[in-house]
Order: C-alpha cells, then sequence, then structure tokens
C-alpha cells in the first residue's frame, strides 16, 4: 500500500485511511464546573515552556457528559479535566487562555483522537454519570475502582438568558491549550514536541450557578501506575478558594480548521 498525503490515517494504517472530520460535533453536553484560585508559583511548576500563569492563578476542574458525538456515530463518552489559566506570548501580545494539564476519558477513541491529533493530555478512567443524588452533583474519575479526583456540586440559581449569553462570549473568547510530544522510538528523546491550540466552541443554552468543591484523590504506583505521580502533582496546586461553580448543558465544536499550532 502507498499512503496518502492528502487524507487521514490512524493506527493501524495497514486497512486504509479514515475521512477527516471538519469538525467534532458534541450535540447534548452537560458540563459541571469548580474554579479555585491557587498560586502562581505551583502553575510554573506545571506549564511547560513558553507559558506562563495566568493574570489570576486559577486552576478549572470539569466534568462533561458528551452525547450525540459526531465521530462516535451518534454515541457518547464522559470526561474528567484539569486546566490552569494560562498565557502564551506572540506578536501580538500574550493570549490568554487555559492550559490542559490531564483529561480523564472513558471512550478509547475519543482519547486516541485527541492525543495524537491534538495533543491534548488523555488517559483512560472510568468517569461517573453526572446524576444528582439528593439535589447534589457528584462525580469522580477512577483508576480499577481507585479515586483520582472528584467533583461536587449544589444548584443555587438557575442564569437568566442574558448571563447565560454573557458566559457564552466569555468562553468564546478563551483559548484552549495543549502540548503535542511524542517520544522517538526507543522512548529517549522526542520525534514532536510543539504546543497546540484547539478550536473549540462552548455554547451553553442553560446554565446554573452553584456552590462546589474540589477533592483530589491520593493513591499509590502500585494502585495506578499510569496516574499516581499525576494526582501527586494535582495534589501540589494548593487550593487557596472556590471563586466560581457552574453547570451548563448545550453544546460544544471542535473545529479542524481552527486548530494550530503555537509557536
Amino acid at each position: 500500500m502507498r499512503f496518502d498525503s492528502g487524507v487521514t490515517y490512524m493506527m493501524p494504517v495497514s486497512f486504509g485511511s479514515q475521512p477527516p472530520h471538519p469538525a467534532g460535533e458534541f450535540t447534548d453536553v452537560q458540563t459541571l464546573m469548580v474554579t479555585y484560585r491557587s498560586t502562581k508559583e505551583a502553575l510554573r511548576l506545571v506549564l511547560p515552556e513558553p507559558f506562563e500563569p495566568g493574570p489570576e492563578p486559577l486552576v478549572f476542574v470539569y466534568m462533561q457528559r458528551c452525547r450525540g458525538v459526531n465521530f462516535l456515530a451518534g454515541g457518547e463518552y464522559r470526561l474528567l479535566g484539569v486546566n490552569v489559566a494560562a498565557t502564551f506570548p506572540s506578536s501580538g501580545g500574550p493570549i490568554l487562555g487555559s492550559y490542559a494539564l490531564i483529561l480523564w476519558e472513558d471512550n478509547i477513541e475519543a482519547i486516541i483522537r485527541g492525543r495524537e491529533i491534538l495533543g491534548i493530555p488523555k488517559l483512560l478512567a472510568e468517569v461517573d454519570d453526572p446524576e444528582p443524588q439528593g439535589g447534589e452533583f457528584s462525580v469522580a474519575a477512577r483508576d480499577r475502582g481507585r479515586e483520582l479526583i472528584r467533583i461536587n456540586l449544589v444548584d443555587e440559581l438557575e442564569l437568566s438568558e442574558p448571563q447565560v449569553e454573557q458566559l457564552r462570549v466569555e468562553l468564546a473568547t478563551n483559548a484552549w491549550f495543549g502540548w503535542k510530544r511524542i517520544p522517538r522510538v526507543d522512548g529517549v528523546g522526542v520525534e514532536v514536541s510543539h504546543a497546540t491550540r484547539i478550536g473549540i466552541l462552548n455554547k451553553p443554552s442553560q446554565a446554573w450557578a452553584c456552590r462546589g468543591s474540589v477533592a483530589i484523590g491520593n493513591v499509590s504506583w502500585e494502585e495506578s501506575p499510569s496516574n499516581a505521580h499525576i494526582v501527586q502533582g494535582l495534589r501540589q496546586l494548593p487550593l487557596i478558594d472556590v471563586v466560581r461553580a457552574y453547570r451548563t448543558q448545550g453544546t460544544v465544536t471542535l473545529t479542524r480548521a481552527d486548530h494550530r499550532v503555537m509557536t
């Protein structure tokens, strides 16, 4: 077989190419978000150069249940991730956004696409369904039953349409960054290493202001070899105070034409 440079090949390559999707479309997404204040010193330890902490040292812990996913033939999956506020230097001035530290997902196809193509640091985990229990949402990501991180939310107030529109504008102007790094075949050194910016549009149709909290797990290497160092690293981001928590229902679009290598 010969490779065609104009199409998309995903491993295994021997069975031909796959049609590229112009956009990843998620038609029914519930999001739980807790934002807390940490310290710039802690954020600098987890941000690769040339990223710098954002104006405020914020940590964003979020869970999403994604339904109606086009690249899964209308299927669904769940994710739980951690971003930090970051800036990337550019000729036009620093670009403000959030840098993805870790994204746990329960679907391997979504993981492979996000890691290999976009440079988002995804790992496989069990992620709870966000069904309320006694008026409270409590969701966790786990590895073989060991809890890695948990979000708790309680609805306090449904936002008005002008407030939801303000949230849409805020989400649309906040860049999402990753880092695509592929080691050499011997595992030492690197074949590819660069920052990425993901073209993403979160469009909530409903939103609720919430009371929220985050709990980071505490697992050993023996309990979770792939996640122990990540969880311990997250524990080094001190939680000064929770500054915001909300829940939304809406859609998400990842547009291929808007993805960028950051230089």
